[in-house]
């Protein structure tokens, strides 16, 4: 039998060598193409933590990693949007093609409410605010602190309110009680005047065609009565001449 020729041989060789090379270059590209881990290689997980979305997931691929959003948190240390958690943790080895499920902060949910008492009803509302939530309803009460200036908040100052959500400014209504002026004599407008100035209000207005016209004749209650602010007294106007 007769040996292969020189030739025959060298054809052989070059033929095994292209086809190893055939053969690993199509594992490599089968890989890239798939993420199957044909080659059984591990990598390294990237830190994520602080990063966005895109960024982690482009991170992830330029390891050969893939990734996912597994949940939203609340993380008063990480920005919100920004990842948070991951699994597998950073610095672990993973197959290529490995999946690593990721958690994205939704911020700080929660917000304590400022302290505001003695503020006027602006600067309250500008702290409110400054806290993350928003400035509710306005109400009054009776306290002994200057009449219109903020007395307290609901939710209370300190208490834990989700952040976005109302809180009530309460304003002093002033002194419990206030002493009725005397109004006989005076016109309409100047007895409202009065009654404005001590924090009460003009009531039912009556007429009577007795007295001198366009004048109060009469007060109810009368003066030097206690009312609480904002109590209303009824007055009798006489008539005026035609």
């Amino acid at each position: 039998m007769s040996r292969p020729s020189r030739r025959t041989i060298v054809r052989t060789a070059n033929f095994a060598i292209v086809l190893v090379v055939a053969t690993g270059v199509g594992y490599v590209v089968l890989e890239g193409l798939t993420g199957s881990p044909l080659l059984h290689r591990k990598v390294e997980v990237p830190a994520l933590r602080g990063m966005s979305t895109d960024d982690a997931l482009q991170l992830l691929a330029e390891r050969h990693l893939r990734g996912r959003v597994a949940d939203e948190v609340p993380d008063t240390a990480v920005a919100a949007g920004m990842v948070t958690t991951q699994e597998p943790l950073a610095s672990t080895r993973a197959r290529r093609g490995a999946m690593v499920n990721f958690s994205v902060s939704v911020g700080q949910v929660f917000a304590a409410v400022p302290e505001v008492a003695h503020f006027t009803v602006e600067r309250a509302t500008a702290a409110i605010i400054n806290a993350g939530l928003l400035p509710g309803r306005v109400d009054t009460a009776v306290d002994s602190t200057s009449f219109g200036m903020v007395i307290g908040t609901s939710p209370a100052a300190g208490a834990t309110a989700r952040r976005g959500s109302a809180v009530a400014i309460i304003v002093s209504a002033g002194e419990a009680v206030i002493a009725v002026p005397q109004l006989d004599g005076m016109t309409l407008a100047a007895a409202k005047a009065l009654l404005d100035s001590a924090g009460l209000a003009v009531g039912l207005v009556r007429r009577t065609d007795q007295g001198r016209p366009g004048v109060v004749q009469g007060q109810r209650p009368a003066a030097g009565s206690m009312l609480t602010r904002g109590a209303r007294v009824e007055l009798i106007i006489s008539e005026e001449t035609p």
